[in-house]
């Protein structure tokens, strides 16, 4: 999502220090909160709503298409009031000192969560472990200025390649300081293609395959408990010399 517009959007935003922030305990004031001010003082109350992406780029909101940066600000409002993306970071600087600083993010933690959790549905565990590597390092580029480095652009042809297939529908649930992941639906499910049922039935294999496959992986702890057995074996006679 590095579209100008909503990158523009998010910084709209700052971030709250003060003479709290300066050390590493307490909390700020309630009263220095600007969109989450007295989120868990009012009475208990959740609401649903869905969330909807395609090749990754968040498209509708409760079913309805919208522009990028109007979905966000119309986030923003339905997740704010309930505490969500409220925070403090605890960090480093490129010069090597400690920061700590408070936030409110409410849209861009409920865009997060909603397509890391779409991202679950649809990519392999191998595509999710690579992107999830890589996504680290180009954290730290950007946050050092570094975002002009070629590097940035080859991680960034991954993370588009990858999603290619991260089109969906999300739908959470939010009450006060939580936002919870009720479902997941997308014509991309993994979980949907396969015959098996986690825990209940096999579906794509026989038990004779599962036994075979299960020896075959375990065969590295076979040979680390052959190699144990056999050094002990051969102690005496070693000792014997």
């Amino acid at each position: 999502m590095r579209d100008a517009k909503v990158i523009r959007c998010f910084r709209k935003y700052g971030t709250i220090g003060g003479k709290e922030t300066l050390t590493s305990h307490g909390s700020i004031p309630e009263s220095a909160w600007v969109l989450s001010r007295d989120a868990f003082t009012r009475p208990a109350s959740s609401e649903q709503h869905r969330i909807g992406f395609e090749r990754g780029r968040p498209i509708t909101l409760d079913g309805r298409s919208t522009d990028p940066v109007e979905l966000i600000e119309q986030l923003e409002r339905l997740t704010a009031p309930f505490g969500i993306g409220r925070g403090i970071h605890l960090g480093d600087t490129i010069i090597g000192t400690k920061g700590r600083v408070a936030f409110e993010a409410p849209a861009a933690e409920a865009l997060l969560t909603a397509h890391r959790e779409l991202e679950k549905l649809v990519l392999t565990p191998r595509q999710q472990r690579i992107k999830d590597s890589v996504a680290a390092p180009y954290g730290d580029l950007v946050h050092e200025g570094q975002l002009l480095d070629p590097v940035c652009r080859d991680i960034e042809a991954l993370l588009l390649s990858s999603q290619q297939r991260v089109s969906g529908e999300v739908h959470m649930l939010l009450r006060p300081g939580a936002l919870f992941v009720e479902g997941v639906d997308s014509p991309y499910s993994l979980l949907a293609a396969s015959k098996g049922v986690y825990g209940e039935s096999a579906g794509e294999w026989t038990a004779t395959d599962a036994l075979g496959f299960s020896r075959i992986v375990a065969l590295t702890g076979v040979f680390h408990r052959r190699a144990g057995e056999h050094a002990a074996a051969e102690a005496p006679a070693r000792g014997a010399k």
